[in-house]
């Protein structure tokens, strides 16, 4: 397979070390988000990549339509479009095991993956854990990340019965809002260069405003990595079963 990827970028996460070597052997085209000119120049027959990354960015490679117009066929991941679930992780991986011509390898994954989909749902809370997303916006202030449109994400998280309160809520949400819905628990996400989700953590448990939300009475916070659910791949499962072990599930 290797030998079939021409590079490889937004290099923002850990590789699993089952693959560790191969992946080295793949052209990193750039550690962070690539553009489209380095995304052409690598001659590619095909981009794969999540929806917004065909955007029309300085991070973006280029619109499926102006890549498609030069002959350069594209893959969007169904996970990173609207109303995705886990489904569609496992209609990428059907369709990209077409693609290569590994349809057995494909579906043997697919196998993998649902076993351990059933592990989980048999580690399910009794009662829905509905929980908040939360960030530290840079400027002392916290943050309120409604996620409407992480749809996978919570088609994943729901594996363990948890839901996300704001997940249809719209526009730039206060302190107020997370009072008034009072989740059971919050979430906050660790990603490379981002600011230490501790100190955001310690942040929030000092403010006097929110000492009545369930999460920050019973401290039911929890660090995710970002990678793992905002990858749109696979790792979705591992970021879940830590979230399962970290909650005691």
């Amino acid at each position: 397979m290797t030998d079939k990827i021409v590079g490889v970028a937004a290099l923002f996460g850990s590789v699993p070390e089952d693959i560790a070597d191969e992946f080295k052997q793949i052209p990193v085209l750039a550690e962070g988000y690539v553009g489209k000119e380095v995304t052409i120049g690598a001659t590619p027959d095909l981009v794969v990549g999540r929806g917004g990354l065909f955007e029309d960015a300085d991070w973006g490679v280029g619109t499926v339509s102006s890549l498609n117009d030069m002959g350069i066929k594209t893959y969007v991941q169904s996970t990173s479009v609207p109303d995705a679930s886990l489904d569609s992780l496992y209609q990428d991986i059907t369709e990209l095991g077409e693609i290569f011509n590994v349809q057995a390898n494909a579906a043997a994954y697919i196998e993998t993956l649902k076993a351990r989909e059933n592990a989980l749902s048999a580690r399910a809370s009794a009662e829905t854990i509905n929980y908040a997303s939360f960030s530290d916006n840079g400027d002392g202030t916290i943050g309120i990340y409604n996620g409407n449109g992480d749809t996978f994400i919570e088609s994943a998280m729901s594996l363990i019965n948890m839901h996300n309160m704001l997940i249809n809520e719209t526009g730039t949400l206060s302190l107020e809002k997370l009072i008034e819905i009072n989740p059971d628990a919050m979430i906050i996400s660790r990603y490379a260069g981002g600011i230490d989700p501790e100190q955001t953590i310690e942040k929030l448990l000092a403010n006097k405003q929110v000492q009545n939300i369930n999460a920050v009475k019973n401290k039911k916070i929890y660090i995710i990595d970002f990678n793992n659910f905002w990858g749109y791949g696979d790792s979705i499962f591992t970021g879940v079963e830590g979230l399962a072990d970290d909650l005691g599930l």
